[in-house]
């Protein structure tokens, strides 16, 4: 565990105080849903910190590109005002980007797609290794080069078995992380998004079951066990047990948990639609909650943590509005599936 000097945050906590008045408000994501152009929306999301945005011949995957692009410059602006060497409190969201970005050579590989216009290029040391190894110049060296080495060797045999080892990987080492800072929030965050990750995993897995008759359930259940991550509040034979219960059984059964209200709409969608987007969506709120309420710990990481988690989830609502505006689809789309907002 670290020996964590909290002081040490001080300035950086006022810095990103006033970072926080650029992020974006509902009132603003309302009135780039309503917008009757794109300069209207450039000009709403100037004020938020995203520089040079189109006002015209916006397409998706330029949207996509240029939302990465936002997120690097977010997580640069956060490192530049983290404390010398205190960066690696926030690796819990930089192995986000990591996993991203080794998806998204994944990606290149399966789909033959431009893996650039997917990558989130992360500041300092860390962007040289991706940018070597996805252009196979070197091999290169790290965390980041080793797992995509052994994503990659696994992709060749199953681009499914690949995608389930990399989420494996990803929240084993999220576990360890969060136990080595020894900071309350990112132990109850990283256990928050592996009992997330389980419980989301039983339901796609009773989903395959359902649509295909060729796995008996008592298999279905041994694999959807087999890709059960520990480290979350919810034991493994809890969750277990889901498996062969509704989507209204498994709400009852996390009524006694803490994650009852989470569950309470998200799953009743669910069993309705077999569309977890909403249980999702909730899941998302959850957590943006539990990292909001230590946005004002003046003396710690937690604020820096909180900010740029704020951004992520601000981009994810980005994306859904602007996909809904360039594809013509009706704005309450993108209302249903909005996440909560950090402030």
């Amino acid at each position: 565990m670290k020996t964590l000097k909290r002081e040490i945050f001080a300035k950086a906590a006022v810095e990103v105080s006033i970072l926080e008045k650029r992020l974006l408000t509902k009132a603003q994501l309302e009135k780039i849903l309503r917008a009757d152009s794109f300069g209207q929306v450039q000009n709403v999301l100037l004020a938020a910190g995203y520089r040079h945005f189109p006002s015209h011949g916006v397409e998706q995957l330029h949207i996509h590109t240029l939302l990465n692009a936002y997120l690097a410059d977010f997580l640069e602006e956060v490192l530049l005002i983290s404390p010398p060497n205190a960066s690696e409190y926030l690796d819990m969201l930089l192995l986000d980007f990591d996993v991203h970005n080794i998806q998204a050579a994944l990606m290149q590989r399966q789909g033959g797609e431009t893996a650039a216009s997917h990558i989130i290029a992360v500041p300092q040391s860390r962007h040289s290794c991706y940018a070597a190894r996805l252009t196979h110049q070197e091999q290169g060296e790290g965390y980041f080069a080793k797992l995509l080495d052994q994503a990659e060797e696994r992709f060749k045999e199953s681009p499914r078995t690949a995608q389930e080892w990399l989420d494996r990987a990803y929240y084993e080492r999220l576990v360890v992380l969060a136990q080595e800072s020894g900071i309350g929030l990112f132990i109850s965050f990283v256990e928050t998004k592996v009992d997330f990750y389980n419980l989301l995993t039983t339901l796609r897995m009773r989903g395959i079951h359902a649509r295909s008759g060729d796995i008996p359930a008592a298999a279905a259940a041994e694999l959807c066990e087999s890709l059960m991550v520990a480290g979350g509040s919810l034991s493994t034979d809890f969750l277990a047990g889901l498996f062969s219960l509704s989507a209204e059984g498994i709400g009852k059964a996390l009524e006694g948990s803490k994650y009852r209200r989470v569950f309470a709409h998200g799953l009743a969608h669910y069993s309705y639609e077999n569309d977890s987007a909403l249980v999702e969506k909730e899941m998302d709120n959850y957590i943006t909650r539990m990292v909001a309420a230590k946005r004002f710990t003046a003396l710690g990481p937690e604020s820096l943590f909180g900010y740029l988690y704020a951004r992520r989830i601000e981009v994810t609502n980005l994306r859904l509005v602007l996909a809904v505006r360039l594809q013509g689809l009706p704005e309450i789309t993108a209302r249903e599936r909005l996440r909560e907002l950090y402030v």
